[in-house]
Formats: structure tokens, C-alpha cells, sequence
């Protein structure tokens, strides 16, 4: 069934029921009939086209920006959240008690593991 309602998708593939109630789409997946469907000819027309290929131009084009923004977001967070792991791992290795180092030392270490922290929240 083109639902569409310009015919965008090419329907001519037709197939029969593999197993009861299951037919293999264009795509290779195993689609369910529903049993209320009557078709005397058990052969049904099947075709797919990827849903951005129907999409409006502004809207590819907003839809691959965001694509490119969240890559580049995932690859930064991914170094920023490696470059703060290393930091505090090395940080956690030196005994660091709020009596037995500077404040400097303190703040910088409990600052090091919320920035890792919340990176690793933000991440997909």
C-alpha cells in the first residue's frame, strides 16, 4: 500500500506468504499480515523507500546538519570525556584528603570529576 498519494514507491516486487501470515518485504524483513485482510490471489506488492528520500529540501538539508552536529558533538565529548578520565584517574591515584592536600588540589580534583561525570551523561 503506497501511502504516499503521489506513488513515490515503486510497488511492481510481489511475493507470496512464506509462512502463515508472514510475507518477506523489498527490504528483506519479515512483514505481518493481518488475518482480516483477504486477498483471493495471495500475492501482494511490496516496495519501500527510505523516508528521507520523501522529505521536503529544507528539511534534508536541517536534517543533515543536525546529523553533522551531533557527530562532531559525540567526537569532542568522547576526547573531553578521555582527557577528564585521564586527569582524575591520576588525580584519584595520589591520596587527596581535604587535610592532606592544597585547596587548589582539592578543588581542581572534585571539579575534574563532575565535568567527567556529566560528560558521561551526555553521551548517546
Amino acid at each position: 500500500m503506497d501511502c504516499t498519494g503521489s506513488g513515490d514507491v515503486d510497488t511492481s516486487m510481489a511475493v507470496t506468504a512464506v509462512e502463515q501470515g508472514y510475507i518477506i518485504g523489498a527490504s528483506g524483513r519479515r512483514l505481518k499480515i493481518d488475518p482480516n485482510w483477504h486477498n483471493p490471489s495471495k500475492e501482494w506488492h511490496v516496495g519501500y523507500r527510505h523516508a528521507f528520500e520523501l522529505f521536503p529540501k529544507p528539511l534534508q538539508v536541517r536534517c543533515r546538519v543536525a546529523s553533522d552536529f551531533k557527530l562532531s558533538w559525540g567526537f569532542a565529548a568522547a576526547a573531553s570525556t578521555a582527557v577528564c578520565g585521564k586527569y582524575a584517574t591520576n588525580i584519584e591515584l595520589q591520596p587527596c584528603a581535604r587535610s592532606l592536600c592544597s585547596r587548589k588540589e582539592y578543588s581542581t580534583k572534585k571539579h575534574l570529576c563532575a565535568v567527567k561525570v556529566l560528560m558521561n551523561q551526555f553521551q548517546c
